[in-house]
């Protein structure tokens, strides 16, 4: 195996780890927020979709034996990500935030950290594979919509 294709392996596991880490935060806000079964409901499709993330990465990663890609995201950036990301959830689980800052926190975390998608961190030179990510990218535009509008609603 060549070093890109390594590289490649390696940015998708990272980018698994990651997902992981914002399933497990948005699952602790399901639980922490049951109060409110619609919002409990809201986080928990929310992590089940970061779930189904993290079986995006290993679809690709599966798959890197027939597709050619190339890293759109730098190793060493994906590393330090992870870590403040698992710090966060180490923190907030043990102080978790109101729900309007839960709300804010993982919008501004989604729009940051949108570059650690399937769809964006490797470019696929395949034009069918490159749509497929291309769509799953748009079901994860529609969570970070279901957030906004549960803040929009909080604080109105």
């Amino acid at each position: 195996m060549n070093n890109g294709v390594d590289r490649v392996w390696l940015l998708f596991d990272i980018c698994r780890e990651i997902e992981g880490d914002f399933a497990e935060l948005y699952h602790f806000y399901s639980n922490h927020f049951n109060k409110d079964p619609e919002i409990a409901r809201m986080w928990k499709k929310t992590a089940m979709e970061e779930e189904n993330h993290q079986h995006q990465f290993a679809m690709a990663r599966r798959m890197m034996s027939s597709i050619e890609c190339t890293a759109n995201v730098d190793i060493d950036m994906a590393v330090d990500v992870r870590e403040k990301v698992a710090k966060l959830v180490a923190t907030v689980t043990k102080s978790p935030p109101d729900l309007v800052t839960a709300l804010k926190r993982a919008i501004e975390l989604e729009e940051k950290l949108a570059v650690f998608h399937a769809g964006t961190v490797v470019s696929f030179t395949d034009p069918a594979i490159k749509k497929m990510f291309s769509a799953m990218l748009g079901f994860d535009q529609e969570h970070v919509e279901t957030l906004r509008r549960h803040l929009a609603n909080l604080t109105a």
